[in-house]
């Protein structure tokens, strides 16, 4: 399986020497030089960075490219973890409350500070979601919906979810939760672009066979250009989930790619937030590294 230290930047190796007809070792020197600039001690480095040094721009980035590219030099940059730095500004926006929305009914919670989380790698997400569960657990019991990108390059998270999801939901059960579960893609070129668990229905996280179920039978793929239906795909499980808890109701979405703005939908932040603030529900995002 392909981990995230090989990420999308030996894929613009591949593209920038082909597309800008330079050497290997200009390329290898550029993205040195990237690295160098911004790859500190946990050896990161922002996408927008790696692309000005090669001289590209977002817009000629795909899937396909990015996944063909996969089979080039797989050591230039040994450690370095691409993230894309515009999908964690994105989710520190999002999860700001809309504070001049009212809740919908009396039974209703206020929507909360959610968090964002830049994961250290695919391996380490279902910890980040036990992480999430835990600092925004309050009093009485919890809803508790994970929003799963479900485009070509979250096949590694997702795995790993699955892979650790008895231990996921022995974490909500510690916070007498309720689980749902949903996905999203690309609503401008995928379809079906979004799906939720159990027809919106809520389960106890201590036979969340439903749940369960459903986040093994999310297909991966699609996707087209990086951006995603962030807005649309939170807005859809808002109003799709049938939210039972009158103290904390949250989504917790898993991504590695900024907002589509406005989304397929025509929604945006401002009418995300809206919505999260009618229903009462608190956003958390855990942002993952890039890898096809």
């Amino acid at each position: 399986m392909m981990t995230k230290k090989w990420t999308v930047l030996l894929s613009v190796l591949v593209m920038a020497i082909a597309m800008m007809q330079i050497n290997c070792d200009e390329a290898d020197d550029a993205i040195e030089e990237a690295v160098n600039a911004l790859g500190g001690e946990d050896g990161r480095i922002c996408l927008d960075v790696l692309l000005d040094t090669l001289g590209l721009d977002r817009d000629e980035l795909d899937d396909e490219s990015l996944a063909d590219a996969l089979e080039a030099q797989e050591d230039v940059l040994g450690e370095s973890y691409v993230i894309d730095c515009e999908a964690t500004e994105t989710a520190e926006e999002a999860v700001t409350p809309d504070t001049t929305t009212e809740p919908e009914g009396d039974d209703t919670p206020e929507a909360g500070e959610g968090e964002v989380i830049e994961s250290d790698g695919a391996e380490q997400v279902p910890g980040d979601i036990e992480e999430v569960i835990e600092n925004q657990q309050g009093e009485g019991s919890e809803d508790i919906v994970i929003l799963m990108d479900a485009t070509g390059s979250m096949g590694d998270d997702l795995a790993e979810i699955n892979d650790s999801i008895d231990s996921i939901l022995a974490k909500a059960e510690e916070a007498e939760a309720k689980v749902g579960a949903a996905f999203y893609k690309d609503g401008f070129v995928d379809s079906p672009w979004f799906g939720l668990a159990n027809g919106g229905d809520l389960e106890d996280a201590s036979s969340a066979s439903a749940t369960t179920s459903f986040l093994n039978s999310v297909a991966i793929g699609g996707g087209g250009d990086l951006p995603e239906s962030f807005y649309d795909g939170v807005v859809e499980t808002a109003n799709g989930i049938n939210w039972e808890s009158h103290t904390k109701r949250m989504i917790i979405v898993i991504t590695d790619a900024d907002a589509l703005s406005p989304d397929a939908e025509g929604n945006t932040e401002a009418s995300m937030k809206e919505v999260l603030a009618k229903k009462g529900v608190t956003l958390n995002t855990i942002i993952v590294g890039i890898a096809y």
